[in-house]
Parts: C-alpha cells; structure tokens; sequence
C-alpha cells in the first residue's frame, strides 16, 4: 500500500501502517542526508524524520542478484 490516498486515509483513523519506499524516495532521502549509504552496512537501522518512521537494512539476496547482472553484462562487453 503506497497509494497516497489511502496512507492519508490510515492516517486520519489514527492507524499504523508498514510499507515499502522505491529507489528514487531512498535517493531523496541519501541527498536531504537523513539517510547515509554506511546505514545499510548494518544489519537494521532506525531512523525517524518529519514523523516518518523509516527501517532500513541492507538486502543481501537483492545485491547479489545486482551484481551477477553487472557481471554478466561486463563479460558481454569485453567479449
């Protein structure tokens, strides 16, 4: 659930929710330096800003998959 709508919505019956935030939200956040890219060196970080309680950790599966493509697309290049 990341329809703005609907956080909204939670919001006003005074729920709590959990979702997930995309690539470019983790970059805004890197540049307005509430985050650090050494947070995802540790197992799970905790950070609250502007009421927005954000839980970070680093997804090992994710990051290896990441770099088999990198692999994979640097041998295509030098072959």
């Amino acid at each position: 659930m990341s329809n703005s709508a609907q956080i909204s919505d939670l919001r006003d019956q005074d729920f709590h929710y959990l979702t997930a935030i995309t690539k470019p939200h983790i970059e805004a956040l890197l540049q307005a330096d509430l985050l650090q890219e050494s947070m995802f060196d540790e197992d799970l970080v905790e950070v609250t800003a502007e009421e927005v309680r954000y839980i970070v950790r680093r997804n090992p599966p994710r990051a290896a998959a990441l770099a088999a493509v990198r692999q994979s697309k640097q041998a295509r290049l030098e072959k």
